[in-house]
């Protein structure tokens, strides 16, 4: 996982290099000259989106139907699962889809990139409105209808849906199945998720049937906040450029609708307090407590709830969040909850480089808080809070704090295909880390050796 920091680190530098010679704090707002951006260009670039999210979807359909976690005596899910496992990266046909997905996660990038480019150079016209809801109404559709999850954490949800608040212990659960497929009939371990989390499980999926039906009245409420999110970075002022990488997204829909994890949810609620702080603290406050109830990290990404208030206003309304989100917590999941976290920490150890991050992050979280500084490796570096490993749906854990920086949230939406998928540990590629960071050093110094030449028609 370290290498996913160094390779950060060295992106990071490049583009302040890059930054500094051209005089701009990013280069995707540069309106661009060329009469190619038209609304035909954009659509194609949706088109693409909607192809590449499609192609990585039936690449995971492929994989979870080759990957052997699911005894043969017993039926398939209806919606496939790949396995997590180390002993399976280095089978054949996981690295050639790991590399198609690799490839697809670049390509997304590069799509995205170049429609920003296209809506800031000719500015927004009605029809280019129309084809981006539109796309994005279909890249909906896609993740809701995915027959493939790239983790097995739905699973989990749908158990933990049955057993509620009973899903805390300090050992591994029998969990009652609603049917007889083999994913329903695993133990599992206790729920590291807050008690707000585990009581909406209980009420959205205590009737819902099968794992399958489960699955997807999960993604049918992750869409919904997914959507209510770019409603709340639409009322924070988030340019339409901005947003459309936002609701275009594939690892966006991917990790929060197809794959159903639920970090969109407090990343939300978070967002959402920061849009009414001003105006209504006391209602700010209980959405970021809302947060760290269903899942614990939040409780310091809360922080950033109350940055457009004043000194002592801020700094008050702060320490209430932390003090009430540390009392609901132990109140609501009780001395069961306490055990399920100490169970978790004992079996899974934080490695020296993930805790050097996580420092690294709460020192970069001090200085938005202090001065509203924002810094993209604070972004990259949040997801250290998950514990022993940084997975790629914690990537959404730096939206909260990037809305206090336009120009580092349309850096950061650009580049997220291609590093959530450097996090995505069941598709490793041998090297590949390597190969990138080396490559990136070697841009990075070529920049630093142009920057001492002197350039013509430049006075220095």
């Amino acid at each position: 996982m370290y290498m996913y920091y160094i390779l950060v680190f060295l992106g990071l530098a490049c583009e302040r290099i890059f930054e500094q010679r051209h005089g701009v704090r990013t280069p995707y707002d540069r309106p661009a000259c060329s009469r190619i951006y038209d609304s035909i260009g954009t659509l194609v670039l949706c088109v693409a989106s909607l192809v590449l999210l499609f192609t990585l979807r039936l690449a995971l359909l492929d994989q979870a139907a080759h990957d052997p976690g699911i005894p043969q005596s017993h039926p398939l899910p209806a919606i496939l699962a790949a396995a997590d496992s180390p002993v399976l990266w280095s089978e054949p046909y996981r690295e050639r889809i790991s590399i198609t997905l690799a490839f697809v996660a670049i390509a997304s990038s590069i799509a995205l990139y170049m429609l920003h480019r296209s809506l800031v150079a000719r500015g927004i016209k009605p029809v280019d409105t129309v084809i981006i809801v539109s796309a994005c109404g279909i890249i909906a559709i896609e993740a809701l209808l995915a027959p493939a999850l790239a983790a097995d954490d739905p699973y989990l949800y749908a158990a933990y849906g049955e057993l509620g608040l009973h899903a805390y212990a300090t050992h591994s659960l029998s969990v009652p199945c609603p049917d007889l497929q083999a994913a329903c009939e695993q133990r599992v371990m206790p729920s590291l998720y807050g008690p707000l989390y585990l009581s909406y499980l209980h009420i959205l999926l205590k009737n819902g049937g099968s794992i399958a039906s489960r699955i997807e009245l999960l993604r049918l409420s992750n869409a919904a906040w997914l959507i209510v999110s770019f409603l709340i970075l639409y009322r924070l002022g988030v340019t339409f450029p901005t947003l459309a990488l936002a609701a275009l997204n594939p690892t966006l829909w991917g990790e929060y609708v197809g794959d159903a994890h639920n970090d969109i949810i407090p990343a939300a609620l978070i967002m959402a307090a920061a849009l009414i702080a001003r105006r209504r603290p006391p209602l700010a406050l209980l959405l970021s407590i809302a947060a760290s109830l269903i899942k614990l990290p939040f409780i310091l990404i809360g922080t950033l709830s109350f940055l457009s208030l004043s000194g002592r206003r801020r700094l008050g309304w702060t320490a209430a969040t932390l003090i009430l989100s540390i009392v609901a917590s132990l109140l609501w999941g009780g001395r069961a909850y306490i055990d399920s976290l100490r169970s978790y920490s004992q079996v899974n150890t934080l490695h020296i480089e993930q805790s050097f991050i996580a420092v690294v992050a709460i020192v970069l979280l001090a200085l938005a808080f202090i001065s509203r500084n924002i810094r993209l490796f604070g972004a990259y570096a949040l997801p250290a809070f998950g514990g022993s490993l940084a997975h790629s749906w914690y990537v959404c854990w730096a939206l909260p704090y990037l809305i206090w920086d336009r120009p580092k949230l349309t850096t950061f939406l650009i580049f997220l295909p291609m590093t959530s998928f450097i996090l995505e540990t069941p598709f490793q590629i041998p090297h590949l880390p390597i190969v990138l960071v080396c490559a990136t050093t070697a841009f990075l110094l070529a920049l630093l050796l142009r920057e001492r030449r002197p350039v013509r028609g430049v006075i220095r």
